[in-house]
């Protein structure tokens, strides 16, 4: 016996070990046949509160025997804005799980609705389980991210006339080589801060831009905090020939106020300084918006308190832009234009006629000469 207070001894010890077999081993989930399906996330981009939007999502089984067996469950910090619709007889109801079967290589629609109640960024994540073939296999478990965010902007015009799809607005005292103005109102009536861009066409339809030493608008571009509004001022200095080449009714240009949510715009900021070559390319796509910069810095935007924090998603360009609105302003002459037309023709048949006076003394030389 080896007593605390006693002599010391040395003794070797030998141990053995067991590996135990595992009764599921690893592998064996290797015979479930993987669930494919067409999206890693869904992203909404922005939901007006009290509205609900939907997207889908498709799952196919790729087993050409097994069919599959999945759960499907909505997890997460705002679980409650995201709702799963399934469909019971003629009646739809928006539940928060359900159990899918998918028989071999065909697909499943799963219809996704985002149903916002806050002005914030929402996140949840649908959770997929899939049960094995066999009750010996534990089944696989995968998740999709869901994002989105509540509130919108709403830009409108005021002290314009409205008409069915557009506005417009009359220049009075529109004279040549004289600056006229005219201002109205941009309101944003949205719970969410807008940005917004003013671009002027000479020619819309074939994108044609006008020259910015004949009209501008001032501010140019700004971000508009919700329920605010902002004054536009117009200004326009044509030249004669700008003014004959209209009637005295009829078109001077157009205006095209492009605009959105803030957070969608800082999200394409984002997007545009890790992939640049892909956002840039995806908006010249867009005729209309060829040269044309969202990324720049807008007036008002340091004042705009909300909170960016979705996650990046490879899709947040094409969110921004399926965001954007654009809104179509026609800016016409009044009757007054007239004189200056009448003014300019007749200058026009002077230089005419002088022209033609020249050439016959020239032809009148010539044939002296001859």
């Amino acid at each position: 016996m080896v007593q605390p207070s006693g002599p010391q001894y040395e003794v070797m010890l030998v141990g053995e070990t067991e590996i135990p077999t595992s009764k599921n081993p690893i592998t064996a989930t290797a015979d479930v046949p993987p669930i494919l399906s067409n999206k890693q996330f869904v992203a909404w981009g922005g939901v007006a509160l009290g509205r609900t939007v939907q997207q889908k999502l498709i799952l196919r089984n790729t087993s050409t025997t097994s069919s599959q067996y999945l759960r499907l469950l909505i997890k997460g910090q705002d679980q409650d804005c995201f709702q799963l619709q399934s469909t019971f007889g003629h009646e739809e109801r928006l539940i928060k799980n359900r159990e899918v079967t998918i028989r071999p290589k065909e697909d499943a629609s799963i219809h996704l609705m985002f149903s916002p109640t806050r002005v914030s960024c929402m996140l949840a994540k649908l959770e997929i389980k899939q049960s094995g073939i066999k009750s010996s296999q534990p089944g696989i478990k995968f998740t999709i991210p869901l994002s989105g965010y509540g509130g919108t902007s709403n830009i409108i015009l005021e002290d314009v006339k409205k008409l069915a799809d557009s506005y417009t607005v009359t220049v009075n005292g529109f004279s040549s080589g004289i600056t006229s103005k005219v201002s109205f109102l941009i309101r944003n009536t949205g719970s969410r801060a807008a940005y917004v861009k003013a671009v002027c066409f000479a020619d819309i339809y074939n994108n044609v831009k006008n020259d910015s030493n004949m009209l501008s608008v001032s501010p140019e571009k700004f971000v508009l905090k919700e329920r605010s509004q902002e004054m536009i001022t117009l200004f326009c200095k044509p030249r004669k020939r700008e003014i004959a080449l209209q009637n005295s009714s009829s078109l001077i240009c157009t205006v095209c106020f492009f605009c959105g949510d803030e957070i969608a715009r800082q999200q394409f900021r984002r997007a545009l300084l890790h992939k640049p070559e892909s956002a840039n390319r995806i908006i010249a796509e867009n005729a209309i918006l060829k040269n044309t910069r969202f990324d720049e810095e807008f007036s008002g935007e340091q004042t705009v308190s909300e909170v960016y924090d979705l996650p990046q998603r490879p899709n947040d360009i094409q969110l921004f832009l399926g965001n954007m609105q654009k809104i179509v302003l026609s800016v016409t002459g009044n009757d007054s234009n007239v004189n200056i037309i009448e003014e300019y023709k007749s200058s026009r048949q002077t230089n005419s006629a002088v022209e033609n006076t020249e050439c016959n003394v020239e032809n009148t030389s010539l044939d002296v000469l001859l």
